[in-house]
């Protein structure tokens, strides 16, 4: 059964996770070796390590568990057999520990890949490269050296080109700098899924010829168009002796577009133009003479009202234009990366390495269509149960490559879970694909069966209600299919669990002005917003400082102190310090968490200069500034 969890923030998922894990261990002689859980960071990794065995060594040792009942129910077992039995999985574990395979989703494709070395072209004992810059800087370099080469004449003509739009839309000149930067692209999986297919059509030099002048024929022909319409309309109004300004709005006329479209300018017709259309009388106003009305009407009737409808219907779809612009615009990009990603694979051949994030493209080719069998044969492994952590990060091409193994899993009616929740999905920049995630909620929460179950995990237990609600008001307020991908429902909603919370403390929004009037203090009115913001919170914090709070880990009303206060902003670069400066101003002890602010202060200056003394006393700076601080002895 594949099991799909909707894990909120705060909602237990560690506790749940390593209750299934636990579960799964019990079930034979041996089993952990047969269990492959899968988390994104060393650190949850190590946590949920930590967890599983400090579980067993409670149970073994007869300490306080949560998981007695849980293993006892689903087993049949009484707690002395559940006790006896998670002693012996422990010992079993600890002697082969390298077989308690809970690892990141990166280093479970490295050890997979390993057994695919021959197919993926490498020879044995490479090595990995965890440098990607390193190698594209070399990539880059060897690019560079080798433009006068005959062969390399496109690949100049791509650059040049790409020069030339960089300094067009006001880039600096720095060519290197803008290869770099570009040149990223090719370790990301949206060029990746499409490289060897962008490789061959670039390398068919006459079907990228006849591509390019086909869009140049649809830019042109809409080009031509748009400009004959506004040569055709210079006319009519110069057959009935006219000008734009003799029209309603004077020199604002929007007939004025006419002269732009005749030059060759794409311009967009106004509201005000789009109006005009089959409307006579938006031509002119009601002081207009009887006699220029009468002209305009000729000139409206004789062709005026067709070329105004004409260039109305020209510039309503673009869409073809507009793609076709694009395209011919950075086309040329995709022959740049596709040089550069040969450069990286002879550097990869040559120095006989695979680069990191290089393992899931290749493993994706490799094992492209195969079965589980045949993979497990390969890497001389097999594994029953998959547990995949922070679903919602995985990309497709990971998904592809754990599939045949889930699938063969769920063939022989094994269980396997997977855990995600939509609103915690940070990694987009990684080709992140939340919406494989999404996909699976929603069909297994309409066709839960035997086979597939849907668990909602909403109730938060590290938040009071007070955060619980605010959070809710804002993901109500903005989270919809169309920005965020889910509903903001009863199902995604957070839900209060704890039971020991104190008084109700609402969530507060304060929205920070720095505009002045005349009862405001001038100098506010030229702070920056940073600074504004950082007076702000500091004289909130001044004034909560001392007052009783209730603190749910003793369950006592307490002062509240400054240790209790924390300032979470989305940078610390460039606000960081700040903060700092105004803080130490009013008296409020903080420090920020980057930047150099940290070494600069007093106090850790004074030790830098005592290591400095300790390592050569005949250094006099140091010395004048330790002797120079009150504290000293």
């Amino acid at each position: 059964m594949l099991t799909v969890y909707r894990a909120s923030a705060g909602a237990g998922k560690t506790h749940k996770l390593t209750g299934e894990y636990l579960t799964l261990l019990f079930t034979g002689p041996g089993a952990f070796r047969r269990i492959l859980a899968v988390t994104f960071t060393n650190k949850a990794t190590d946590e949920m390590k930590t967890r599983i065995i400090d579980e067993l060594y409670n149970l073994a040792s007869g300490k306080k568990s949560d998981y007695v009942e849980l293993l006892g129910s689903t087993y049949l077992l009484t707690e002395t057999q559940v006790r006896k039995q998670a002693a012996k999985i422990l010992i079993d574990i600890l002697h082969d520990y390298s077989a308690f395979n809970i690892s990141t989703i990166d280093r479970f494709f490295q050890q997979t890949m390993r057994a695919f070395t021959r197919e993926i072209g490498l020879q044995g004992g490479y090595g990995i490269e965890m440098d990607q810059e390193l190698v594209l800087t070399t990539a880059i370099d060897n690019l560079l050296s080798d433009l006068e080469k005959p062969e390399s004449k496109d690949l100049l003509g791509w650059l040049l080109r790409f020069a030339e739009d960089k300094i067009e839309n006001g880039g600096e000149w720095n060519l290197r700098k803008d290869i770099m930067s570009l040149s990223r692209e090719v370790f990301k999986e949206s060029y990746k899924a499409f490289s060897e297919e962008v490789g061959r059509d670039i390398e068919d030099k006459k079907a990228l010829d006849d591509y390019k002048n086909a869009l140049y024929g649809i830019i042109r022909s809409v080009e031509t168009a748009a400009k004959e319409l506004g040569e055709r309309g210079l006319e009519i109004l110069a057959k009935y002796a006219l000008k734009p300004t003799d029209f309603k709005g004077g020199s604002r006329s929007p007939l004025t577009l006419f002269d732009r479209l005749a030059q060759g300018e794409m311009k967009e017709p106004s509201a005000t133009f789009i109006g005009l259309a089959d409307n006579l009388d938006g031509c002119f106003t009601k002081t207009t003479p009887l006699g220029a009305r009468q002209i305009i009407g000729c000139a409206f009737e004789d062709g005026l009202n067709d070329c105004i409808k004409g260039i109305v219907t020209l510039f309503g779809d673009l869409t073809a234009y507009n793609t076709a612009r694009e395209i011919v615009r950075y086309y040329y990009t995709l022959g740049i990366l596709t040089d550069v990603s040969r450069q990286i694979a002879a550097y990869r051949e040559e120095k006989n390495v695979m680069l990191i994030a290089d393992t899931t493209e290749l493993l994706n080719k490799v094992i492209g269509g195969s079965d589980a069998p045949f993979i497990y044969e390969k890497t001389g492994t097999h594994v029953d149960h998959y547990m995949i952590d922070e679903f919602q990060d995985t990309s497709g091409m990971q998904w592809n490559n754990f599939r045949p193994l889930i699938e063969e899993s769920l063939a022989h009616n094994r269980d396997n879970l997977i855990v995600g929740d939509v609103k915690q999905s940070i990694y987009r920049f990684r080709l992140a694909d939340p919406t494989i995630f999404i996909g699976k909620y929603h069909r297994f929460g309409q066709e839960t069966d035997a086979l597939n179950d849907l668990i909602t995990l909403s109730q938060n237990f590290r938040s009071c209600q007070g955060v619980v609600d605010g959070v809710n008001t804002v993901f109500e307020a903005i989270m919809s299919p169309e920005l965020g991908e889910i509903e903001y429902d009863e199902r995604a909603r957070l839900y209060k669990g704890l039971d020991n919370e104190g008084p109700y403390v609402k969530t507060q929004v304060h929205v920070i002005e720095n505009k002045t009037d005349e009862d405001t203090d001038p100098m506010v009115g030229e702070m920056p917003a940073v600074e504004l913001e950082a007076r702000f919170i500091a004289r909130e914090i001044q004034s909560r400082v001392g007052k009783p709070i209730f603190d749910t880990k003793t369950g006592q009303e307490r002062l509240l102190g400054y240790r209790d206060i924390g300032v979470l902003m989305r940078s610390v670069a460039g606000r960081g310090d700040v903060y700092a400066k105004i803080f130490s101003e009013l008296g409020i002890p903080a420090y920020f968490d980057g930047g150099e602010q940290y070494y600069e202060s007093m106090e850790i200056g004074v030790v830098m200069n005592l290591l400095d003394l300790i390592d050569n006393h005949h250094q006099d700076l140091p010395l004048l500034s330790v002797m120079t601080r009150p504290a000293r002895s």
